[in-house]
């Protein structure tokens, strides 16, 4: 059954409102008091039947689930795990935002708590969703009840003697509460995680003109994320990449700093260097590889530094929220942030070339109709300045850029998909060029591997001079991932791409196998 605090004004919730809170989509209640999640421990009982009917996932994709979020700076850290429900029901006592699910059996004796109807229907009726045949969660249903009010579980009259048992129970939880309470001593909380990744790849070059590619191992980056509540509303993200170059030389970035203050679910506030919310993938998975099903991302989706021709990154300020209807809920990010620079693959990170910035609109939709569908699009429209250095790139005049995209996801516990198209338009002096570029991911989950192929393709206008001399290319990517234990993954990749060089240059084709291990 579903409990909270006694003093939570919530008496009764859906099952739609049920999952979103559990996968912490909403955050807040209607009292504004934040929601504090206490999940049951992995492997209990309990917890198989949240991972069933609410998450649709195994106890890994939930940990992954629960990185990710953190990794967009959704949550600052994952929910508490408690050990058994004693515990769970024990702090919920002490934290007025607080929701867990229990069995009927773990409210008794002294607990106060107030048990959430589902539906309209309370543990003990007909139709209540939680009550399965386990014995852990139904052991005492014959001594339940047939409707267990929220006034009983809410008890303000005595408790009971306790029996011997269940008073050194309460002693330990006593010393544990009041160890965790002067742990911090007013200290804000830190989440720190590590992600990296290493390969072995084999190249096979046809292009003409091109030396043959070496064999080699690589260490390819090391990804420190730290995350950080300053209060119930303020947190801080930093991530930092250490980067391995061609030049056997390590380079240090600052990816991401940002402040953020939580108005609402509908509505926070953040500023500083983010990723751009152009689309679906430069959101959800970026520089954390494990979090990634494939080694590599789409060739439309390349870092600025590597021959990318979208604004990934952004610098300045972001207005984010979401609203949640029965059938319906919608998110949305606006963005206003420095602009592009001359040349492709400057970031705009302390100075702007211009005195215009970067407009950015994303809207998603879920439909709770299909969990695990996800449809969205956005514009981003900017002022590039010109270029005058040609030892930069391309000389041009100021450009008008307008960056459609459009996208849609899929993902449960055995199938994840998704696919995106970009539509880019430069206008300027002379110049009005098209370019678009789009992917196709499809994966299914097999016990611990995920076979997946994806397809991929840019077009560039041979006729964008901010581009300049970029090539087409066309790519179909077969893999499989394994996950040998939790926090470590082996994907083994095969890449055929092919080269649509600009007029005067060759055109060719790569063949690439790369084993990779992520963590």
């Amino acid at each position: 059954m579903v409990v909270v605090h006694p003093e939570n004004p919530t008496r009764s919730i859906t099952r739609t409102e049920l999952r979103r809170i559990l996968r912490a989509e909403v955050q807040e209640w209607s009292s504004r008091d934040t929601i504090q999640l206490l999940l049951p421990r992995s492997g209990s009982s309990e917890k198989r039947v949240l991972l069933d009917l609410v998450y649709d996932m195994n106890d890994l994709q939930l940990k992954r689930y629960w990185t990710r979020l953190i990794y967009e700076h959704r949550i600052v850290e994952a929910p508490l795990s408690v050990p058994s429900p004693a515990v769970a029901l024990r702090t919920l006592e002490r934290m007025r935002g607080s929701l867990t699910v229990v069995p009927a059996s773990a409210l008794q004796g002294s607990v106060r708590a107030k048990v959430l109807a589902i539906d309209g229907i309370l543990p003990g009726d007909e139709g209540y969703p939680l009550w399965l045949d386990s014995p852990s969660i139904v052991e005492h249903r014959a001594s339940t009840p047939k409707r267990v009010s929220e006034a009983s579980a809410a008890r303000d009259e005595e408790p009971a003697a306790a029996s011997a048992e269940q008073q050194e129970v309460l002693e330990r939880l006593a010393t544990l509460e009041e160890a965790l309470a002067t742990q911090r001593d007013g200290m804000p909380s830190l989440s720190w995680r590590l992600f990296g990744h290493m390969e072995a790849e084999y190249e096979e070059d046809s292009t003409a003109g091109e030396p043959p590619a070496n064999n080699a191992f690589s260490i390819e980056v090391l990804d420190l994320l730290i995350t950080s509540a300053l209060s119930e509303r303020f947190s801080i993200l930093t991530e930092t990449v250490f980067e391995a170059l061609d030049d056997n030389e390590f380079d240090i970035e600052v990816e991401r700093l940002i402040l953020k203050y939580r108005f609402s679910d509908a509505l926070s506030i953040q500023g500083g260097r983010f990723l751009t919310t152009l689309g679906y993938w430069n959101s959800k998975y970026h520089h954390g590889e494990w979090l990634q099903t494939s080694i590599d991302r789409p060739e439309i989706l390349n870092f600025e530094g590597d021959d990318g021709i979208l604004p990934l990154h952004s610098v300045g300020v972001s207005l984010k929220g979401a609203f949640f209807g029965e059938a319906l809920s919608a998110d949305y990010a606006l963005e206003v942030a420095n602009g592009r620079g001359p040349t492709p693959d400057e970031a705009q990170d302390k100075l702007d070339a211009n005195d215009e910035k970067a407009l950015n609109l994303s809207i998603g939709l879920q439909p709770s109709a299909v969990p695990g569908l996800r449809l969205g699009g956005g514009t981003y429209i900017d002022n590039i300045p010109m270029n005058i250095d040609p030892g930069a790139g391309q000389v041009h005049g100021d450009l008008d850029e307008r960056i459609t995209n459009a996208y849609w996801a899929y993902e449960d516990s055995h199938w994840e998909a998704m696919g995106e198209y970009f539509w880019i338009d430069h206008e300027g002096a002379g110049v009005a060029t098209e370019s678009s570029g789009w992917y196709l991911q499809v994966g299914r989950r097999l016990a611990d591997f995920v076979p997946y192929v994806r397809l991929d393709a840019a077009h560039l206008d041979d006729q964008d001079p901010y581009f300049g001399t970029s090539d087409d290319t066309s790519t179909v990517a077969l893999g499989v991932r394994y996950d040998p234990v939790r926090w470590v993954a082996l994907t083994l990749q095969y890449e055929r791409t092919n080269i649509d060089a600009p007029a005067g240059d060759p055109n060719g084709r790569t063949n690439t196998v790369v084993l990779q291990a992520t963590f």
